[in-house]
């Protein structure tokens, strides 16, 4: 079964981006909560999500986002953990085998704190366990006392805001770069994100490739690619040739190559009724739980 996205979800590009059609399947019980721009935490932080499986081995299919996520692990209330899952190159499976319920915060885009992960070049591809200090343990004690899912985001966004605050230029200059790619829906070259911010092209790749693990290039294509997964999947009365143009693909070839190439499906696959199944099926296990 597919998940019926709404129109605000795929016109709100920055949401879009950040958004997991995988997570909608019917093997897992899925909740998601944005981030309201009043939020001290909004400015590096999407979403809070909790998912737990129907039954005792679950796989579903994650495609790339360029977003990092922290999640809980927990198994009969004792927690298991908390794991950095970094961004990831290809379309892959994500596997709960020992843990009941997760609880994840999916940064932004280059917003992934430093000073928890490091170079975040280290991190593609890869799952890491996080140091747990004390301000960890804390956190995961909270977390295990709550009551539901509204105090568990409650939780996160406090312990969040403390990684919320940083003014320095590079930052500005990748949310700034981000939100260009976002707000054109993945539609504007690197040259315009340079006079926008009057640095060097050159300059602009090197900085948000720092912090994102990505170029701007590949960034608007992974933006693109989202919108268009998202009206395929949601928008039944566009045709594909219609979705295409719409995302501003040159025509329907173009995008299938593009969402081959950078999400790992086409829209022939996305189309299949057994889509989530199938992407367990044939791709790479990089995250456990």
């Amino acid at each position: 079964m597919y998940q019926q996205f709404s129109n605000n979800r795929i016109e709100n590009y920055s949401q879009s981006l950040c958004c997991q059609p995988g997570y909608y399947s019917n093997e897992l019980h899925y909740r998601e909560f944005y981030l309201s721009p009043q939020d001290p935490a909004h400015r590096i932080v999407s979403m809070c999500y909790e998912a737990f499986p129907k039954k005792s081995q679950v796989s579903i299919p994650v495609i790339p986002d360029g977003c990092v996520d922290v999640v809980l692990a927990f198994q009969n209330d004792f927690c298991q953990g908390i794991s950095v899952c970094g961004t990831i190159s290809t379309l892959y499976a994500m596997d709960f085998q020992e843990s009941d319920y997760i609880f994840g915060m999916r940064f932004l885009p280059g917003k992934f704190p430093p000073e928890l992960m490091g170079d975040i070049s280290s991190f593609m591809d890869e799952q890491h366990d996080l140091a747990l200090h004390v301000r960890e343990w804390k956190f995961i004690n909270a977390m295990r006392r709550s009551a539901n899912f509204l105090e568990r985001v409650a939780l996160a966004k406090e312990y969040l805001s403390g990684f919320a605050q940083s003014d320095e230029y590079k930052d500005m200059l990748v949310q700034h770069a981000v939100d260009l790619i976002c707000s054109s829906g993945g539609n504007v070259g690197v040259e315009r994100i340079s006079q926008e911010l009057v640095y060097s092209p050159r300059y602009v790749e090197r900085v948000f490739k720092e912090y994102t693990g990505f170029t701007p290039k590949k960034m608007c294509r992974l933006v693109r690619a989202h919108k268009a997964l998202l009206m395929l999947l949601g928008s039944r009365e566009l045709s594909k040739t219609m979705i295409s143009l719409e995302c501003g693909y040159a025509d329907l070839s173009h995008m299938n190559r593009e969402l081959k190439s950078v999400l790992g499906v086409t829209p022939k696959m996305v189309g299949r009724e057994d889509f989530y199944l199938w992407g367990t099926e044939t791709s790479q296990t990089v995250y456990n739980f």
